[in-house]
């Protein structure tokens, strides 16, 4: 997702800021240039933001930025109110901080902004000056970065402790042909859902990575035992021998039989 990063001079320049509520279910935004950057934040209903070519779907706990442009517009009508502030930055070649704050995103306390906000246009409403207005425009945007870290501190957290759980589900059970459905199903999330958090961790995805440890005991099975490899293939839950001779060919270069005859013949009972 495309992140600003505005520098802080020590505060961000306030312009204008209020409070809007659409007048019925047919209004759409404005068609207009926009001189300056505008964070909006919706409190209810739906708003449809665009500028230039890209849009935005923007529903109640969610906020988006809008850079200057020379064509900001609504695409769509909709019933919504939400908070708003125009600001501008200075460019500076050395700043000492700068706000790094995505393009749009969910807020875990969007309440909290909201106060902040009720508040601002408060002051703006009753006057207030200049010094004042930018030290409560950067409070907002200092707020809005404090509530995403926040927010990815704990998805962080969270995604590495469904990481850890998924490679021990792993390990306890390579001695089966699992797969992600199955690793899924267990933890009580959605394959596609574990497979993204599970290579946000590791280099390799997940599908490739359960079928790995699946052929390392394979492989343990070969070295160590004299079974017959129908008799493995069936205990490790394969439907039939040649589908797991083609997936122990497929991930570990050779056939079963060849990589058995790397090591030498078990003698049983041997003492």
């Amino acid at each position: 997702m495309f992140q600003y990063q505005f520098p802080l001079t020590p505060f961000v320049h306030a312009k204008l800021a209020g409070q809007f509520n659409a007048p019925s279910d047919s209004w759409k935004h404005i068609s207009r240039p926009l001189g300056e950057y505008e964070l909006m934040l919706v409190t209810e209903g739906t708003l449809y933001i665009a500028h230039d070519t890209t849009s935005y779907e923007i529903h109640p706990g969610e906020y988006v930025i809008i850079p200057p442009t020379p064509h900001q517009y609504g695409p769509r009508a909709s019933s919504c109110s939400f908070y708003w502030l125009h600001f501008a930055v200075e460019q500076e070649k050395e700043p000492q901080k700068f706000l790094a704050l995505p393009a749009t995103g969910q807020l875990p306390h969007p309440s909290r902004l909201a106060v902040l906000f009720s508040q601002f246009c408060n002051r703006v409403k009753n006057g207030s000056d200049t010094y004042t207005t930018n030290l409560f425009a950067t409070g907002l945007l200092l707020e809005l970065e404090q509530q995403i870290q926040v927010e990815k501190n704990y998805e962080e957290n969270a995604g590495y402790a469904l990481y850890q759980k998924t490679l021990e589900y792993i390990e306890w059970n390579s001695g089966y042909n699992i797969s992600v459905e199955q690793i899924a199903r267990y933890l009580g999330y959605h394959p596609k859902y574990l497979s993204t958090v599970f290579h946000r961790f590791h280099p390799e995805p997940l599908k490739q990575y359960v079928m790995k440890c699946v052929m390392e005991h394979a492989k343990t099975e070969l070295s160590y035992s004299s079974r017959k490899i129908s008799e493995i293939a069936d205990e490790m839950g394969f439907s039939d021998v040649h589908h797991f001779s083609s997936t122990f060919r497929r991930v570990v270069g050779i056939s079963p039989s060849q990589y058995r005859r790397t090591f030498p013949a078990v003698e049983p009972n041997l003492w």
